[in-house]
């Protein structure tokens, strides 16, 4: 075991829960510590209480510090160097807890942060751009939520899910390799504390507010959860023990979590089969086909052949694709058109939204595909275009979230998370109060995209692929039969590998997370999408099966043209490796 005495170690999240018992753990070592906080008042009251307890071996400065901005973490590690000369270790710990009306925050705080964090670390600690570091260790505190399930808590399970991918992605080789910084992943079960929190919490906080959920989960005893001060011990430990880099430690070392509970009401898997079928869509609705003023050529007769051709079991239901203008939610689009469903794109894009509409609409009849312009990033926008498009259309039945975005580097990576996760989000949650059966709705499906750079080492884009990572878990914690049962909607994750006619990760240049020319050629190695054994429109093609399959939950992978369901790991509760 190694000595931490006179260490320079930065606690994001220093002054409450377990980075307060943490750098409680770290006092006893003598080290030299910063410690982070978004409370001054208290942060200061704290630093010093630490400095009394045990001095004269610790020496501490507290840094007002906000995780989800980049100026105030900037501004924390220049603080730790001036005073310190160097910081040895960051701990990452800050996090809250609110899949409610704040969940944006939550992902702001947990995710966000964490890669602001990260990525601020490599850039005053890694050696790729200076020339004396001397490297450091960075621990990202995730949590066992990011591998069990969880249907109170999709949000932050999600959020976790990200914080392990980009972890386990930051720790590899490759990326060692430019800077000397090792990342370790730290995922701790629940505490007592956090339980008992969590219990006392108001139901403002649950992603889905039902009395049925939370009383279930509250025959969970929580005297069976580790404390804090185990968790911060074990952190500690891990730190004296040179952990492995790009590792993933789970501490859970006092009491087994138990399962979670069951669904509310003894239900069967979600059933197969089609959306829930209802009224098909009004014909004789004066407003309904105004919208985009369409110009068509599509004369009487050519309306009733296309008609006598629509047989799919899907022709009555109406499908919603975001980021349906281009790339693959275009084939999207036009494959759930062949099958003679009405189709909603919502898409920023209007001039190729509008002409892919008036083109599918020349084939499959007046209306078929109707353009709903929206900035999916402002959830006023998205909630907007959705309603117009449910008025339009007559109905609502799938919502297809796949737009999506790629750029790593510190300057933009916001609009990947704004993008790939939190648009999915509310989409979906958009989607549960608009077809849930609790809101008077007839039940529906939701199909969330992700990519198999969620499962597979991602060491050139790992802030793209943790957001694909927070899609696959938070789609697969809405997916659960207590959510089904509840609202009748269902929830699955489509994985496809690459595929060719994909312009993403294009201008690797202006995106990279670390930039230079050296760069360029593995980046262009691994994305050579000519190379794809598959096309943008066969990955469309087997979503259309997918629906068709009946299928209400799960994960499914497309590759080589062709699906598969897949199980995601869940990990046990335990102890693991501490």
């Amino acid at each position: 075991m190694g000595d931490l005495k006179d260490k320079s170690v930065m606690v994001i999240g220093g002054t409450t829960d377990v980075g307060a018992k943490v750098c409680d753990a770290l006092g006893k070592e003598g080290v030299k510590l910063t410690i982070c906080g978004s409370n001054k008042a208290q942060g200061e009251e704290f630093t010093s209480s630490l400095v009394k307890k045990y001095s004269p071996n610790l020496q501490a400065a507290f840094s007002f510090t906000n995780p989800g901005d980049r100026a105030s973490v900037d501004t924390a590690f220049k603080k730790a160097k001036n005073t310190f000369e160097y910081v040895h270790y960051v701990i990452n710990c800050a996090q809250i807890w609110d899949d409610g009306q704040n969940w944006t925050t939550e992902v702001d705080v947990n995710m966000r942060g964490t890669f602001i964090v990260s990525l601020l670390a490599l850039e005053h600690l890694g050696t790729r751009k200076n020339m004396s570091a001397e490297g450091a260790t960075v621990f990202n505190v995730s949590s066992t939520l990011a591998f069990q399930p969880n249907y109170l808590m999709p949000i932050f399970g999600a959020t976790k899910a990200a914080v392990l991918k980009f972890t386990r992605d930051m720790g590899t080789e490759f990326q060692f390799g430019l800077n000397k910084i090792k990342f370790v992943a730290v995922c701790p079960a629940l505490s007592r504390d956090e339980q008992s929190t969590f219990f006392n919490m108001a139901q403002t906080k649950m992603v889905l507010p039902y009395d049925e959920l939370l009383n279930a989960w509250k025959k969970v005893q929580i005297n069976n959860f580790q404390t804090n001060e185990h968790v911060a011990s074990e952190i500690v430990s891990l730190m004296k023990s040179n952990p492995k880099n790009g590792g993933v430690y789970m501490i859970d070392g006092e009491k087994t979590m138990p399962p979670p509970p069951p669904a509310t009401k003894p239900t069967s898997a979600a059933p197969k089969g089609p959306p829930p079928k209802g009224k098909a869509p009004p014909v004789n609705n004066p407003d309904r086909f105004n919208l985009n003023e369409l110009r068509t050529d599509v004369t009487a007769d050519i309306e009733k052949a296309i008609a006598a051709t629509k047989v799919s079991e899907l022709s009555k239901y109406a499908i919603f694709v975001t980021g349906g203008a281009n790339g693959l939610g275009r084939e999207i689009v036009k494959a759930f058109a062949k099958e003679g469903c009405k189709v909603a794109i919502l898409d920023q894009d209007q001039t190729k939204g509008q002409d892919l509409a008036m083109e599918l609409c020349k084939v499959h009849g007046k209306a078929a595909v109707m353009f709903f312009q929206c900035n999916l990033t402002d959830p006023k926008s998205f909630e907007a275009s959705m309603k117009l498009a449910k008025s339009q259309l007559g109905r609502f039945d799938v919502l297809v979230n796949n737009a999506s975005c790629w750029a790593d580097n510190l300057e933009q990576f916001d609009k990947s998370i704004s993008l790939n996760f939190k648009s999915v989000v509310t989409g979906s949650l958009l989607a549960v109060n608009t077809m849930g059966t609790k809101r008077g709705g007839e039940g529906g499906l939701v199909l969330n995209i992700a990519d198999t750079l969620a499962f597979i080492p991602a060491f050139l884009t790992p802030i793209y692929a943790a957001t694909k990572a927070a899609v696959i878990k938070f789609t697969s914690d809405m997916g659960v039969s207590q959510h089904y049962a509840m609202n009748k909607v269902g929830f699955l994750s489509i994985v496809p590998s690459g595929f060719s006619g994909s312009s993403l990760f294009g201008e690797p240049q202006n995106k990279i997370m670390v930039s230079g020319k050296d760069m360029m050629e593995p980046f262009t190695k691994s994305f050579d999408m000519k190379q794809a054994k598959q096309t943008a429109e066969q990955v469309a093609q087997n979503i259309v099966k997918i629906v068709k399959n009946g299928e209400r939950s799960g994960t499914f992978l497309v590759e080589n043209g062709n699906f598969k369901k897949i199980d995601l790991p869940v990990v046990s509760a335990k102890p693991v490796l501490m």
